[in-house]
């Protein structure tokens, strides 16, 4: 019998939710969010970091992309999750030593976090 890591559960699992979500399905934003949160990438396998933050970046683009405040704001906690749950290096801001790969999805989580930010504004204020 083939054993499946973690990494692969929950990447299949989360792959599915955001399927869903592309089809309508608004309620599997929190079960995504939960599946990815009970998963810590291991800081020594890099595939694990980069999928762990492109995952987190996926579903933050999901919830973003539902346009209510509540989703916006889930948007917001996604773009934060994928840089904390990264390794020492990226915690550090040692980006030289981050591969580019993977440093694509943290600027991808920057992004996200204005766009969050920008949309949460009340500009009548």
């Amino acid at each position: 019998m083939v054993e499946v890591s973690k990494a692969d559960q929950v990447s299949s699992e989360v792959l599915g939710y955001l399927e869903l979500i592309k089809t309508g399905n608004k309620e599997m934003i929190q079960k995504a969010m939960d599946a990815l949160a009970l998963w810590m990438p291991d800081e020594q396998e890099e595939i694990e970091l980069e999928l762990n933050a492109e995952l987190w970046c996926r579903l933050g683009r999901s919830a973003i992309d539902q346009d209510t405040n509540a989703f916006v704001k889930i948007a917001l906690y996604c773009a934060e999750m994928a840089i904390q749950n990264g390794d020492q290096k990226i915690k550090s801001k040692n980006y030289m030593r981050i591969p580019v790969t993977r440093l694509r999805w943290y600027s991808v989580s920057e992004c996200l976090y204005g766009e969050a930010l920008y949309k949460l504004l009340d500009t009548k204020k």
